[in-house]
């Protein structure tokens, strides 16, 4: 199984690269850090790959502050989250995200 993101900044029409991106899932003791790490230059990331991420909740965290500082920016939403379900059918998740400082999309994309 593989999860993958991909951040396209909608306000200058490009991938947006190093983006903070910390995936995390649900527990009894609340949420629990599973991976993290920065997109490249191609807005891209492959956040978790493992044959046995469990079924749960999961949460995707996305840190717009730093991003935005870089262009001398102060976004509306300081980070992005979206939680998600993963179930226990297989395959792979992709979340293509289109952000801009007032503003966020995400849906169900295509694995490549």
């Amino acid at each position: 199984m593989e999860l993958s993101v991909q951040v396209v900044d909608a306000r200058n029409g490009f991938p947006a690269a190093e983006i903070g991106v910390r995936l995390s899932r649900e527990t009894e003791r609340g949420w629990e850090r599973v991976a993290c790490g920065g997109t490249r230059g191609d807005g891209r990331l492959v956040v978790a790959r493992s044959p046995d991420l469990p079924a749960g909740n999961y949460q995707l965290e996305l840190n717009l502050d730093d991003y935005y500082a870089l262009q001398g920016d102060v976004p509306l939403f300081p980070k992005a989250v979206v939680e998600f379900r993963l179930g226990d059918v297989g395959g792979d998740l992709h979340l293509p995200m289109l952000i801009s400082p007032h503003s966020i999309l995400t849906y169900r994309g295509v694995p490549r």
